[in-house]
């Protein structure tokens, strides 16, 4: 088994959308714990220099299972990809 990390970097227009969305993403990070066992972990950080309070950096990192087929390796074609991963944040961050 291997795993899948993706991070981003999200700049926020004020403080109170970064807040926003912090508390969107406790909301994630607390249904996804329990139920998505494919999830290995979300990381909200908070940079320790970020005058404008508008910076967050997210930390993912997900199971990616191989099984065989003969001599040959493939990914689960359920897993996420990562232009799929970045899709998926573009519209979180979208209605922010």
């Amino acid at each position: 088994m291997t795993g899948i990390l993706t991070t981003a970097r999200l700049v926020f227009k004020d403080s109170p959308a970064r807040e926003t969305a912090i508390e969107a993403f406790r909301k994630i990070i607390a249904f996804t714990t329990p139920n998505e066992p494919e999830v290995l972990q979300y990381v909200c950080a908070l940079p320790v220099e970020d005058n404008l309070g508008t910076e967050i950096y997210m930390i993912e990192e997900y199971v990616r299972i191989l099984h065989r087929r003969g001599q040959t390796t493939h990914a689960r074609p359920d897993m996420p990809t990562k232009q799929q991963v970045m899709r998926t944040w573009q519209q979180i961050l979208c209605k922010i």
